[in-house]
C-alpha cells in the first residue's frame, strides 16, 4: 500500500512496516514468496480498514495467538532489526531517536512490549 487511507498513526506504521517487508524482501528465515505475499495481503487489508489492528494484537494470557499475529510480529521485528543494522554505521542521534520512537510505536501498537506476550520471542 503506497497511499494509506487509514488515518490511525499506529495502523499506518504497522501497514508501512509490513509493506516494506514485502517490497524489500526483508530477510526472514524460512520465508518464501507465499509468506511475503501473505504479509502484503495483511498490510493492504490493514491499510484499507478491512482488517482491524486489534486483530493483530495479543490480548492477554487467556488468548491464543493467530497465524496473522505471528506473521506480523515476525515481519515487524525483522524489519526493525534491518533498520537498526542500517543505522548502526551512521552516527546520527536524531535519526536514532526517530527510529527508537518509531519502533516503540510499533511495539506498542502490537502489544509486543508486554512481558507475557508470547510473540516477544521474535524480538
Amino acid at each position: 500500500p503506497h497511499n494509506p487511507v487509514n488515518q490511525s498513526k499506529a495502523v499506518r506504521f504497522v501497514a508501512d512496516a509490513l509493506s516494506s517487508v514485502f517490497y524489500d524482501r526483508t530477510p526472514i528465515a524460512d520465508w518464501d514468496d507465499n509468506d511475503y505475499a501473505y504479509i502484503y495481503i495483511l498490510a493492504a487489508a490493514l491499510d484499507s480498514g478491512k482488517l482491524d489492528l486489534e486483530t493483530l494484537q495479543w490480548h492477554g494470557t487467556s488468548s491464543v495467538t493467530s497465524k496473522a499475529q505471528r506473521f506480523v510480529a515476525r515481519a515487524v521485528t525483522a524489519r526493525m532489526t534491518v533498520e537498526r543494522e542500517q543505522l548502526s554505521s551512521v552516527e546520527d542521534e536524531d535519526a536514532e531517536a526517530e527510529m527508537a520512537n518509531d519502533h516503540a510505536l510499533l511495539l506498542n501498537a502490537l502489544h509486543l512490549f508486554l512481558e507475557d506476550n508470547p510473540l516477544r520471542e521474535y524480538l
